[in-house]
């Protein structure tokens, strides 16, 4: 993920605190650049380009204008999630490996 901007609720969200258990726990740390108090919030950063959001896919409806949704399957959660990022946005190598990173931990489960 080296290279990404990371957007995450705070510490205190129930989602967040069980997806870095579980990506901890399979050696995968997330580190967020940047921590928000709610998901929308996290959805507009993600519009104007401030980095990826890995939010529940419940608050993905409606996407803001510009972005994409991918969805995360099995990951072992009380609710499901997905990889928001900008639609066209260039997919670097980091943001690859995040992909098949959680990809590959999914499966794992």
């Amino acid at each position: 993920m080296k290279g990404e901007r990371l957007i995450l609720t705070g510490r205190n969200c129930a989602y967040r605190r069980k997806l870095e258990k579980i990506l901890w726990e399979r050696g995968n740390n997330v580190i967020p650049v940047i921590q928000t108090g709610s998901v929308e919030a996290v959805k507009q950063m993600v519009q104007k380009g401030l980095g990826i959001g890995i939010v529940p896919l419940a608050v993905t409806n409606p996407l803001p204008p510009g972005t994409v949704v991918k969805a995360a399957h099995d990951l072992e959660l009380d609710v499901t999630i997905g990889l928001l990022q900008r639609r066209n946005e260039y997919v670097s190598r980091a943001m690859e490996s995040l992909i098949n990173s959680l990809q590959n931990s999914l499966q794992q489960a």
